[in-house]
């Protein structure tokens, strides 16, 4: 161990794993699957149609779902009582209730971890996604402005500057860096208002005139034309079709997969109203770009592009209506 300017000797370690060893996913997996199924055998999470899911979980990341306070609390028992069987603890300060509702109704918490209340909170993050009870996303979309331009501003402050380096060449390192951080589980962002898709926009304007020390009233497809970079919308578009063909090209047993197929039968059959989430947010994607007759035809008869050739697809249509925007916004057509 190293503490400060002092280095320990070498010690045995006779417990557990050290940290980042390589082993240390796969014992994990081992040591929390009984775990989950236990909660899955106790029927009491949320079920889609004939899906049982009532556990997310992603590393050491839980997410118990239940339609019930009764039952949700009965999830947390199996969980202490799996914790307390294998000497570990959960941290109940760490843990928070979302109640998801349209209603604005005042509701207190009365789960219990180790007899202590989990905080009731309106908004938490889950494997790096801000999750909002009453389906917002405004402080998302607020918080990918920030890191977006704030990481733009670091990078370039670092001596990656236009002044240095060709504004080509930075655009490059930009991309790859600040936007795979602000726009980061951008796959699962949904019914952006017309507001939130405006403040992305002028971040990633500001960020393209920044690269090419451009001023700030420089017209806006003029200077992102001179990098040759699109509208922040289809960056997103382009993540969320992309993911959507991973999901397809799943095994028919996977998890994800079936939930993913179940969503689109409602949509296709029209089972909701007015349905909200991922399945919605990709066909109108899908609309912009003309590409909808992949997704119908994968609805029909389960069969999808391989990974390149729907990569080339997707690029190929988003290109081609980004050009055409382009050109009209130019032009004045």
């Amino acid at each position: 161990m190293y503490q400060q300017i002092y280095l320990s000797r070498w010690f045995e370690l006779k417990r557990g794993v050290r940290q980042g060893g390589v082993l240390s996913a796969l014992l994990y997996l081992v040591y929390i699957n009984d775990l989950l199924c236990d909660i899955e055998d106790s029927k009491l999470g949320c079920v889609l149609l004939d899906i049982s899911v009532s556990s997310s979980v992603q590393a050491d990341d839980i997410a118990l779902l239940s339609t019930t306070e009764k039952g949700m609390q009965h999830l947390i028992n199996i969980c202490q009582t799996y914790s307390e069987k294998w000497a570990f603890k959960f941290s109940p300060t760490k843990s928070n209730v979302l109640r998801y509702s349209k209603k604005n109704k005042n509701v207190t918490s009365n789960l219990t971890l180790y007899d202590d209340i989990i905080p009731l909170v309106t908004s938490a993050k889950h494997v790096g996604i801000l999750l909002n009870c009453k389906f917002r996303s405004m402080d998302q979309t607020l918080n990918a402005c920030r890191v977006l331009r704030s990481t733009a501003l670091s990078v370039l402050n670092s001596g990656i500057h236009p002044s240095i380096l060709n504004p080509l060449t930075c655009s490059k390192i930009i991309l790859q860096i600040c936007y795979s951080k602000a726009l980061y589980g951008c796959e699962l962002w949904n019914n952006l208002t017309q507001t939130e898709l405006t403040m992305l926009e002028r971040s990633h304007r500001f960020v393209c005139k920044i690269i090419q020390g451009l001023p700030k009233r420089t017209r806006s497809d003029k200077c992102t034309s001179l990098l040759g970079w699109f509208s922040v919308e289809s960056i997103i578009n382009r993540c969320k079709l992309l993911f959507f063909g991973r999901l397809c090209r799943l095994k028919s047993s996977a998890l994800p997969k079936r939930i993913m197929i179940s969503r689109l039968m409602e949509f296709k059959h029209k089972c909701v109203p007015e349905q909200l989430g991922f399945i919605p947010d990709i066909y109108k994607a899908a609309e912009k770009y003309n590409i909808t007759d992949y997704i119908v035809n994968f609805a029909n008869t389960g069969s999808f592009p391989s990974k390149k050739l729907w990569s080339v697809i997707v690029n190929q249509n988003i290109n081609a209506s980004e050009e055409t925007w382009w050109s009209c916004n130019v032009f004045g057509l």
